[in-house]
């Protein structure tokens, strides 16, 4: 093998061994620093007005400014309460992922919100649930959900009881729209180690998401 074959084959080696290095490293993505679920609240309720302006306009903002804080290594999901699949009447079992846990894109976020119909009910025990099963083997220092809502479940079930059993190491961030106080929603917060807020205008939901 003469000089110029010798340093084509290792040209080649070098080569095919920086491809493999590439593909190893594409096929094992960064861990997240963070994985943040949002599960809002759809419910028919949101259209009503607070003191900062209408329900679901308030949340709309404040998520904005929220995820747009997120680490850069984060992933954001988004999970709907009480809006479910077309095909499904059960009110009870409304809730449907829309975004899958990726880094945080405005325009695919605004783009699925406005398609979002808010006119349901406010299953809350079995929305929990999904997003618990959502964030099940994710790979994440840290893997937390969001809750936003402005009442407690209508489906006569118990969150808290729930979230105490099956939350494992997420911890529940809730915010209530809204003066009054969820009883049910501080309570999820407080059994998974989250924190909870009440929010009624832009300036007190940006204080509950800091």
């Amino acid at each position: 093998m003469n000089h110029s074959t010798r340093t084509l084959v290792a040209c080649l080696s070098l080569a095919t061994t920086l491809l493999t290095a590439g593909a190893h490293a594409r096929a094992v993505p960064q861990r997240s620093e963070l994985a943040l679920l949002v599960v809002l609240d759809v419910s028919g309720s949101m259209n009503e007005a607070v003191d900062g302006g209408v329900k679901r306009e308030l949340a709309r903002r404040g998520l904005d400014r929220t995820l747009a804080s997120l680490p850069g290594t984060a992933v954001a999901g988004l999970r709907l309460l009480g809006e479910g699949p077309r095909v499904d009447t059960d009110e009870c079992r409304a809730s449907r992922s829309v975004i899958g846990l990726r880094p945080y894109d405005p325009r695919r976020w605004s783009n699925t919100l406005d398609d979002v119909r808010w006119d349901g009910a406010t299953p809350l025990t079995h929305s929990l649930r999904e997003a618990f099963a959502d964030l099940e083997g994710v790979d994440a220092n840290r893997r937390e959900i969001l809750l936003i809502s402005d009442g407690e479940d209508t489906c006569r079930t118990d969150p808290v009881a729930m979230a105490r059993v099956e939350a494992g190491d997420i911890r529940v961030h809730t915010i209530s729209l809204g003066k009054g106080v969820s009883h049910q929603l501080a309570g999820i917060a407080l059994v998974t180690g989250g924190r909870y807020a009440s929010a009624y205008d832009e300036l007190t939901f940006a204080a509950a998401t800091d």
